[in-house]
This record gives structure tokens, C-alpha cells and sequence, in this order.
């Protein structure tokens, strides 16, 4: 069954879609596929298949160390076959209490630092078209290295600790970066200046 959120009860002037019928493809205890016959709610004539990829929520973490630079990571990732710039980050496990405890793990795991500081920024969609996921961005302030990354057996990771002029200067000149981790940088550097100082 789709989950309780995918269900709206438009007004008229809303092209909001229903979901007719749904069932599951594939699913691994990871992510779940599933397939929903929809219709728009004004105009039920109007269907379409649909494919949704249910993932767990995520964390996305802005390091800032006591002077100033953002620790950035450089992770392999098989789906583009390169490496890619991002913010320390990962799935929301169920161990952990909540958002903010995730953040912190996936910070030390992936760069063997910790924050004295984490505030959370907000959350927002990584792809709402055909994923459920959405991203919790952090700001982590004054963090120092205090030991040695473990990140999982499988994730190919290197550090990199860049100024905020080094990474103006590579997003201006197309760095491969995440797209989840650009949402997050402008958050944490833009759209909370007073929280990044």
C-alpha cells in the first residue's frame, strides 16, 4: 500500500494525482520499488504509471573547522562511475535516536571528525519525482579531527578540506558535486550566514 502521505484530498483548482491502485516490484530491506496506477484527482481520465523508489531519509552534514574551512569528501559513486564532491553524509539508520544523532555518526565515520556544535537547517527532497527521500541538511561548527575515518567496507572516500573562496572557485568551474550537497552548502552558507559564522 503507498504510504499515507502519497494520499490527498484536492480542491478543484488542484492537479494533485490519486493513486488508484499500488504494488510493490522489488524490495531488499534497503529501498523499496514500487508501481502506482494514477489519475489526476480533477480529471480522472487522465492516468499514468508511476514508479516510486522508497529510500530512507538521510543526513548531509556542512563541517566547518574553528578556522573557517568546510571538510568536504571525494567518494566514488558507481551510478555516475566517477568520484563526486560531497558533504559527509548517509541513510538515517534505525539505531539511530534521530536526525541529529545521524549527522554526527556520518561525520565521524566518513572523516574522522566531530563537531562541538550541530544545528540542523532544514529538509528537503532529494527527487521528488520518482524517490521518497528527503534530506536533513546540518551545519557541524568548530570541528576537529579526533580520529581516524571508518567508513563502510564498500565506500571509497578521500578528504578534502576546502576555504569558502576554493569552493566558489571549483563550483564556478564545475567541480563534480552532489546535487543534494550544493542544496546544502546554500543553505548552510547563504541562507544561514549567521549560524555558519
Amino acid at each position: 500500500m503507498p504510504p499515507s502521505s502519497c494520499v490527498s484530498h484536492p480542491s478543484e483548482d488542484d492537479p494533485a494525482w490519486t493513486i488508484d491502485r499500488s504494488h510493490e516490484i522489488y524490495s531488499n530491506g534497503f529501498f523499496r520499488l514500487r508501481h502506482d496506477e494514477c489519475s489526476l484527482a480533477n480529471a480522472p481520465g487522465v492516468r499514468a504509471d508511476w514508479f516510486v523508489l522508497e529510500l530512507p531519509d538521510c543526513v548531509s552534514v556542512v563541517p566547518l573547522t574553528d578556522d573557517g574551512r568546510i571538510v568536504l569528501i571525494e567518494q566514488y559513486r558507481h551510478g555516475v562511475g566517477d568520484w563526486v564532491l560531497e558533504c559527509p553524509g548517509g541513510s538515517i539508520d534505525a539505531s539511530d535516536p534521530d536526525a541529529a544523532a545521524a549527522a554526527r555518526r556520518e561525520l565521524f565515520e566518513e572523516t574522522g571528525y566531530a563537531a562541538s556544535d550541530i544545528i540542523e537547517l532544514g529538509a528537503s527532497a532529494r527527487d521528488p519525482g520518482s524517490q521518497s527521500t528527503r534530506v536533513h541538511t546540518f551545519l557541524a561548527r568548530d570541528c576537529r579531527l579526533v580520529g581516524k575515518p571508518s567508513p563502510e567496507s564498500f565506500e571509497a572516500i578521500r578528504l578534502r578540506l576546502v576555504t569558502r573562496e576554493q569552493l566558489g572557485e571549483l563550483i564556478n568551474a564545475g567541480a563534480n558535486f552532489d546535487a543534494a550537497t550544493l542544496a546544502s552548502l546554500m543553505r548552510a552558507l547563504a541562507l544561514a550566514p549567521r549560524a555558519a559564522n
